[in-house]
């Protein structure tokens, strides 16, 4: 049974690793409405993208199994851009005030759906829609935004109370989770202005400069190794004058300016003048540019699942055989795409982000 359990993970592991080539599926909730409207003091409702990377919304699983969502991921979009399909949706969440002039700005700087299932190897399923959202509320009057509350969270909504969902019902299914999350998040606010106030031309002014990061701007890019995330932002390496040695194309280490061999652990990546590297789980991981954003390959853990390798977090999630099961699997990894936070500079799998161990794993993670 345990070749048994190693064979489906590879076999997810392989398909969820396929999904880079995917064409993103396109997540329509036009046709869907929520009961109970929150009333609020504006006239209408502007989006403002912010996202470092806004090449997709998420991923999602197209298909099913019979006990829940298969794992096989696809990038998803909504039919428009963020900025143009998010305030339709909120739309159908928000009475507005037609008689108020003021606008309702919504900054945006994370926004990313998920399917999860977190009883992968269970009879029963638990499947859930995540949302990871980070974004600020302001009151836009005469030209003059005025803060109202931030939210920067994971939300996880339950898809269906049954454990058995026909194909077919998928987009309702994540549509009414989508609505409710957000519809949460908006619940007994106060709509009253208390925080800062800026001219709207400085907020532009300042989301322009959140994208004119040394990193993208420059065009001397310096080679180097970068001792944190800063360094890389910045385009400065604490240390320049190295050498890479390669094999097959593939670094194989960093040496002084002595020929001295650098020890990686100390660094948080690298430049070669050509391809930028994150130092992650002992590897030299070459980053993939997302965007304005970057992704990287590494090995993904049975363990990233539930954050702790102890037989009991194990055996809550997939009961006493399954835990036992995949405790004795824990140290089993396969390839996996692993996505870096520009914010924030958290790592997240994007079938289990938040739900994974790896935003608590930094310590271990990004040395």
């Amino acid at each position: 049974m345990k070749q048994l359990l190693l064979f489906f993970f590879f076999c997810w592991s392989a398909s969820c690793f396929a999904q880079s080539s995917k064409e993103p599926v396109i997540l329509n909730f036009d046709d869907y409405a929520i009961d109970d409207q929150i009333t609020v003091p504006f006239k209408t409702i502007k989006v403002i993208d912010a996202r470092f990377d806004k090449s997709n919304v998420g991923s999602i699983s197209e298909t099913l199994r019979l006990n829940g969502i298969k794992l096989e991921r696809t990038p998803a979009n909504f039919p428009e851009s963020l900025a143009s399909y998010l305030p339709k949706l909120f739309t159908k969440i928000l009475a507005f005030d037609d008689h108020n002039n003021d606008t309702l700005i919504l900054l945006v700087k994370q926004f990313r759906l998920s399917d999860y299932n977190s009883l992968m190897m269970s009879a029963s399923s638990d499947p859930r829609l995540l949302l990871k959202i980070s974004a600020s509320f302001y009151r836009l009057r005469n030209e003059e935004m005025t803060k109202l509350f931030s939210v920067d969270n994971l939300f996880s909504k339950k898809l269906s109370s049954e454990n058995v969902m026909m194909q077919g019902q998928m987009n309702h299914f994540r549509a009414r989770a989508l609505l409710s999350v957000l519809q949460s998040i908006l619940y007994q606010k106060n709509w009253q202005t208390t925080g800062s106030s800026f001219h709207s031309s400085t907020v532009e002014e300042g989301i322009q400069k959140r994208f004119q990061l040394p990193l993208f701007t420059e065009t001397d890019q310096k080679i180097g190794v970068y001792v944190n995330f800063q360094e890389l932002k910045l385009n400065r390496p604490s240390v320049t004058n190295v050498r890479f040695i390669t094999r097959n194309n593939l670094v194989v280490r960093i040496e002084d300016s002595t020929g001295k061999e650098l020890e990686l652990t100390r660094f948080w990546g690298a430049y070669d003048g050509k391809r930028r590297f994150i130092f992650f789980r002992k590897d030299l991981c070459e980053l993939t540019p997302v965007d304005k954003s970057f992704r990287f390959i590494s090995r993904w853990q049975t363990s990233d699942l539930t954050g702790d390798a102890s037989y009991g977090n194990y055996a809550s999630h997939y009961g006493l055989v399954g835990g036992a099961l995949m405790k004795s699997a824990k140290n089993t990894s396969w390839n996996q795409f692993f996505y870096l936070n520009m914010d924030e500079e958290e790592i997240y799998l994007e079938e289990v982000f938040g739900k994974s161990s790896l935003k608590n794993m930094q310590k271990d993670l990004l040395k």
